[in-house]
């Protein structure tokens, strides 16, 4: 409501800068390159250098006119956050340095380096001096470096050559691509010293030689020796490069090893023939006269000999199992005496350690070095047979298991499930057949659940989770679920298997153990256990976020008379009432524990400044101290006495802290009961700063120091007077004339709160009987308060000084509730409304538009007007958007029968577009600032009133 904030326009002309005058240096200051400006502390521009205003588009006398107006200039919208930042910059002496981006009046983004400093004129006024400087250009090249950085790496990590970078002379390799990697045979290669994989180690020391002379080594044939490989050799270029600003030795190996290999083999052995007989996936033997006469690698290995020289000369049949030599026998006799091919048969063959085989064999006659002889083309299957035996041991699990199994395709369709799937859910095989697994959805995790599962599944290539599934039957029941992806060789997903077990009743039993295990069984509060888990969590948050952690130690005053007395079961009653009403009025993020008997532990988070946690503490303590009404007992009354400490104020372990407020809860119980105490001493004065504001505030009240201003709301067609706002200031004898917001935020939400609400009807009230006096009749509208609106006997005073001024009509009277703050019932208020409507009173909404429930707030609120907030006014001319916001409104207002008032209007082109949409009447600067009651009745319009024939295209 107006009364509570002073719009920052009133304080424009009266901003005080650092010395006025355009001195030498303020010359300079206009010439140089850098964005200057100078803030007072109130957040008006004071200073605006010419570079500010070519940058911004703005003006020195348009940026001058309102606080905070350079607010608009930064990216964000949270201009509670900006100007909670510029006061706390106020508080810091040394020179602040941060980045951080300008939007200009026309859209332009550039990012500047700020420099802030605070400093003081003669009158000891501080004031805030920025200095940006443009570093767009260099953030711009950065980004581009970054990128061409990101893609070189991506380059180099998919190419085939292994290419590596060392420092240290070239003794540490500080990167490495995955070929080279592949190439060594070492994936942790990070921190090597190349050397070690030289065969001829000098080699390298000559090449680091050439590198120190200036000269690069381009593609030279280097062997090098792998450890658990053969030797390797490879065509190797170096060159001396800087790598994050160290001297470094880029090298790239491109292995030319099976090159090397296979023109050996072609030297050695027959061109044609003996080419064949080695790169054949198959072992190759020819025996001739029992006698093994060659033998390819493929069947070295098979054997796992040591080298082909190994089995030559060997006898055929020490290569073959005992039980098949009488085949082997036959078939080679066959394929020497009569020329026949053997077709292919399998037998177990022999390993040079005796260990035996399976393989599929085949006999054919062939001329060997002129002579005849048998050639055996054999395949170890013995890895095929396994296979084969351990799916047909799959397909048994698969059909016995009891875990529910269903396989999908790569579109996740049904290919096939096995009988456990059709017990547990109660669908049939034929049932799911080609359908996705969704429809078992039981719509208990949302969609952000499964796609988290699909991107960890694709990512890591399985899932396993808990979830909650629906059975055919309807019946909800929880699976625990393992997701598994089946890739062919080129990684290509093939199916999805899916294994999951029934696991409703084990959560149904954990659930039980943990409400045993962690709750009070009296309360269904958090435990000792809950609460020591709670605060190791609230303490890494409050660490984290750099936000206060309260800690808080209630105990119940007088609760033993009442078990005394009463009974324990009324006792217990009790107990559950205060836990309900705690747990009502603290957070979603906060907690509230039972230790014992009546004994809680409260945890408040999330605070930027301790105060901000008292107004909730002490509401909790009025709401405590509320009558308890129980069945078939008279209200019972008690009070809580509360310590806390505040983290990292109070930078203890949880034990310690718990220790701390408990102490503080004893020190209020000692002070008088009902209270909070504080352990940490700065709170501890911060709090009696903030009662000793209460009581001065009080003593304000009860001896006159408050006054009432009256600003005009005109017709905006007519010009004509319709009313005013009364807007409360407080003459205080130290500090002068006080604005709303330096005091009513102090006492929102307190009895004070209620007492100046009467108050301000009062004056009213007396005010009208005056003008009335004096011939005139005024309607004044006054703030209320929701805490205010809300007290159960706010009706009954109203209609006290309704009937006490029965000369006054009560239509002459207006409220204001403010649609921005919360109203906690909005049921009652809408009753309370209607009673101010039958005593001839009009409701207005005040700052509309502004809130979260304005079309709520319309349509359950009987209101009869409402009050365009100045935010929306303010840009209306140039902002398409706030004329939108605007004209919605008054088509809101129109569609509910209700009067519109402007807020905020500064200058004629607000006036004149206002008018064109249709606005009715309005209030600001523009028609007359706030002034006193006797000045008054005197007041004539003088401002610009345009004609009322307006162009239908007005320039915005």
């Amino acid at each position: 409501m107006n009364n509570r904030s002073l719009n920052a326009s009133e304080g424009v002309e009266r901003g005080r800068g650092p010395g006025t005058g355009k001195l030498f240096t303020e010359t300079i200051l206009d010439l140089a390159a850098p964005l200057i400006l100078v803030i007072d502390q109130e957040g008006l521009i004071v200073r605006f250098n010419h570079a500010a205003e070519q940058f911004t588009g703005y003006p020195f006398e348009e940026v001058r006119r309102e606080p905070f107006f350079w607010a608009r200039f930064t990216e964000t919208e949270d201009h509670a956050a900006v100007r909670a930042r510029f006061f706390e910059s106020l508080t810091i002496p040394d020179t602040q340095q941060f980045i951080l981006p300008w939007v200009s009046r026309q859209g332009l983004i550039r990012w500047f380096e700020w420099n802030n400093t605070v400093i003081r004129d003669e009158w000891g006024n501080f004031f805030l001096v920025t200095i940006g400087n443009d570093i767009t250009a260099q953030r711009e090249a950065q980004v581009r470096m970054q990128e061409n950085e990101r893609r070189l790496l991506d380059i180099l990590n998919v190419s085939p050559i292994a290419v590596r970078i060392a420092i240290n002379q070239g003794r540490q390799v500080v990167f490495h691509n995955p070929s080279y990697a592949r190439l060594i045979h070492n994936p942790a290669a990070m921190g090597d010293d190349p050397q070690r994989y030289y065969e001829c180690p000098e080699e390298y020391e000559n090449i680091l030689e050439e590198l120190v002379q200036g000269h690069n080594v381009l593609n030279r044939e280097i062997r090098l020796q792998i450890p658990g490989k053969d030797q390797v050799t490879v065509f190797a270029s170096y060159m001396p490069i800087q790598f994050h600003d160290q001297d470094a030795v880029l090298g790239w190996f491109y292995d030319i090893s099976e090159l090397k290999n296979f023109t050996t083999q072609l030297a050695h052995r027959e061109k044609e023939f003996r080419r064949l007989i080695e790169y054949l996936p198959y072992g190759i033997l020819i025996h001739q006269e029992g006698k093994v006469c060659l033998a390819n690698q493929k069947a070295v290995q098979q054997f796992n000999a040591a080298s082909a020289q190994e089995l030559l000369e060997l006898p055929v049949l020490d290569l073959v199992h005992p039980d098949y030599r009488d085949i082997v026998m036959k078939r080679a006799t066959a394929t020497l005496e009569k020329g026949t091919n053997n077709p292919v048969i399998e037998e177990k063959l022999l390993c040079r350690d005796g260990t035996p085989f399976d393989a599929e064999v085949a006999n054919l006659a062939v001329t060997f070095n002129g002579r005849p002889g048998s050639l055996v083309v054999f395949n170890d299957i013995t890895e095929r047979k396994r296979v084969e035996t351990q799916l047909r041991i799959n397909a048994n699990v698969f059909n016995t298991s009891l875990d529910g199994i269903l396989i999908t395709d790569p579109q996740n369709r049904i290919l096939d499930v096995n009988p456990s799937f059709t017990t547990i859910t109660g669908y049939s095989r034929d049932e799911v057949l080609g359908h996705t697994p969704s429809f078992l959805k039981s719509g208990k995790q949302d969609e952000q659940f499964y796609q988290n599962l699909w991107s960890t599944l694709h990512e890591k290539g399985n899932w396993r989770g808990e979830l909650w599934n629906r059975k055919k039957s309807g019946e909800i029941y929880a699976e625990l679920l393992s997701i598994s992806l089946i890739r062919d060789a080129q990684g290509r997903v093939l199916h999805h298997v899916g294994v999951f077990t029934d696991i409703t009743n084990f959560k149904n039993h954990e659930r039980e153990l943990e409400r045993i295990a962690h709750y009070d069984p009296l309360t269904g509060l958090p435990n000792r256990v809950l609460l020591a888990d709670r605060m190791q969590q609230t303490l890494a948050l409050s660490s984290r976020s750099q936000r206060l952690l309260v800690v808080g130690y209630l105990d119940l005053d007088g609760f033993k008379q009442i078990n005394d007395s009463l009974g324990h079961e009324i006792g217990d009653q009790v107990l559950i009432e205060m836990a309900q009403r705690m747990k009502n009025l603290l957070r979603e993020g906060d907690t509230v524990a039972r230790l014992g008997g009546d004994e809680f532990v409260l945890l408040l988070t999330g605070y930027r400044e301790a105060q901000e946690s008292l107004a909730t503490l002490q509401r909790l303590l009025s709401q405590l101290a509320l009558p308890v009404t129980l069945n078939d007992t008279p209200p019972v009354t008690l009070s809580a006495s509360l310590g806390i400490t505040v983290y990292p104020l109070d930078p203890s372990d949880p034990d310690t802290l718990l220790r701390h407020a408990d102490q503080a809860m004893y020190s209020a119980k000692q002070s008088g009961k009902n209270q909070i105490q504080i352990y940490d001493p700065e709170m501890d004065a911060l709090l009696r700063q903030q009662q000793e504001f209460r009581k001065r505030f009080q003593h304000a009240l009860e001896n006159e120091e408050l006054f009432l201003l009256y600003q005009p709301k005109v017709d905006l067609s007519g010009g004509q007077l319709l009313g005013v706002e009364a807007l409360i200031r407080w003459n205080h004898p130290e500090r002068g004339v006080l604005s709303p917001q330096e005091f009513l935020p102090y006492i929102s939400q307190t009895h004070l709160d209620s007492q100046v609400g009467e108050w301000v009807i009062a004056q009213a009230f007396t005010q009208l009987c005056q003008w009335q006096a004096q011939g005139r009749e005024i309607p004044i509208s006054i703030n209320i308060s929701p805490h205010h609106l809300e007290r159960p006997n706010f009706i009954h005073h109203l209609t006290n000084q309704v009937l006490a001024h029965s000369r006054i009509p009560p239509r002459l009277l207006n409220l204001e509730i403010l649609e921005t703050l919360s109203l906690d019932n909005i049921q009652e208020v809408g009753e309370i409304i209607h009673s101010c409507r039958d005593l001839g009173i009009g409701v207005a909404l005040d700052d509309f538009g502004t809130g979260y429930s304005s079309l709520a707030y319309l349509r359950q609120l009987p209101v009869s007007e409402l009050k365009i907030d100045q935010s929306f006014v303010r840009d209306m001319v140039s902002s398409a958007t706030d004329r939108a916001i605007i004209q919605s409104i008054l088509s809101l207002a129109s569609a509910f029968d209700c009067q519109t008032v402007a807020e905020g209007i500064e200058n004629p082109s607000q006036y004149r577009l206002l008018l064109e949409l249709g606005c009715q009447a309005g209030q600001g600067y523009h028609v007359a600032y706030p002034m006193k009651a006797d000045e008054l009745i005197h007041w004539k319009p003088t401002f610009f009133q345009p004609d009322r024939q307006v162009s239908s295209s007005p320039e915005y």
